[in-house]
């Protein structure tokens, strides 16, 4: 769990393209622009994009083809009828700036120290990537089936620590994107190409929240917003479900995102609507979920004044699900013994459960 502060992560000048066909690069842009990046090659995929100059910002790394920036301010721009604006730039991973939403995408010169080049900054726009980050999940395990909703999320750890480039939410709608089975096929280091739409953002989905995230604070008039992990369920799919039903897919290891509570009180665990906001460029609770009551059974025995460990049923099963909860209200000299019927409530204002009815002893 943390709060909304900047994390930092180490420089990383061309994610997806191996050193030497960085260097390659390198040298096509010097021989094919020699001073300059305002007319080379543009794919054809890209010629109804708006593309912008690009300088990097003084004492960062340069920045390999087809891959993210932070745009950090505007280069002084007077002739707005005959010529193009330029940013400052940085890499996506620089650890010195204030951290925002405002990204482009280098194109085949890339951008670099004495040359600068160009971004893509609204409509479509090529990412370079490994074909191992296409095919393998974090675990190393080849990625099974498709996710039915696509983004591509910018490597900066805003969003995630999991950086993986394909995500079923993130902050860019992917055209398509490549079948798992067949990228294997490819040497890990092979560079592939995903296409993503810059102005298709997310906007609210399900996902798990694996523990309590605290109600946020205010001190000195700065409001500080509490985080956890949570992880993302996919897509809705194809499936057997009746035409007023939906079925979403989910797999709780599959990505990991960072979760902001934005509420004065606190979010318990479980499934929660989310949202990405393009202010605060993170994901938040959509819908906070004020006083919510479980079922389940004492694991252990619970004394009056503890905390135990709760297995949530539902409709009559086990769900795997565990809850802590107190027994420290209406109990009088009372224990849960292991294994009893109880019901927990979960008090949003003190950002706990507490057990609220229990089988007789």
């Amino acid at each position: 769990m943390g709060q909304m502060n900047y994390q930092k992560a180490s420089p990383n000048s061309g994610r997806g393209i191996s050193a030497s066909q960085w260097n390659g690069l390198l040298d096509m842009h010097r021989d094919l622009y020699n001073g300059g990046a305002t007319n080379g090659i543009l794919p054809p995929l890209l010629s109804q994009s708006v593309i912008a100059g690009a300088v990097l910002k003084d004492d960062v790394d340069d920045i390999a083809p087809f891959q993210p920036v932070r745009i950090v301010s505007t280069v002084n721009y007077v002739n707005v009828l005959d010529g193009p604006p330029s940013y400052v730039v940085e890499p996506v991973d620089a650890t010195d700036g204030e951290r925002h939403g405002n990204y482009g995408f280098t194109i085949g010169e890339g951008c670099t120290s004495g040359f600068g080049g160009r971004i893509v900054v609204s409509g479509i726009a090529l990412v370079a990537v490994e074909a191992l980050e296409l095919y393998y999940d974090k675990q190393g395990e080849i990625r099974e089936g498709n996710f039915d909703s696509s983004y591509y999320m910018v490597p900066d750890e805003t969003l995630s620590t999991d950086l993986r480039p394909v995500a079923p939410v993130g902050h860019f709608k992917i055209l398509s994107w490549y079948d798992a089975s067949k990228v294997g096929a490819f040497e890990s280091d092979k560079t592939l190409y995903i296409a993503i739409d810059m102005n298709q953002r997310p906007t609210s989905f399900l996902a798990k929240v694996d523990a309590t995230i605290d109600a946020t604070s205010e001190a000195s008039e700065v409001i500080t917003m509490s985080s956890g992990t949570a992880y993302a369920y996919y897509g809705v799919s194809e499936s057997t479900a009746a035409s007023d039903e939906i079925e979403v897919q989910k797999d709780e290891d599959a990505y990991e995102i960072e979760v902001y509570n934005t509420s004065g009180e606190a979010i318990p665990s479980g499934e929660h609507l989310l949202s990405y906001s393009l202010e605060y460029n993170r994901f938040i609770v959509l819908v906070a979920g004020g006083q919510t009551v479980k079922i389940g059974k004492a694991d252990a025995d619970i004394a009056v004044g503890a905390t135990g460990t709760i297995s949530i049923w539902r409709n009559g099963s086990d769900t795997t699900e565990n809850e802590d909860a107190d027994l420290d209200w209406m109990a009088g000299s009372t224990p849960v013994s292991a294994g009893k019927e109880v019901m927990i409530t979960w008090f949003a204002d003190e950002g706990i459960w507490r057990i609220t009815g229990a089988e007789c002893e």
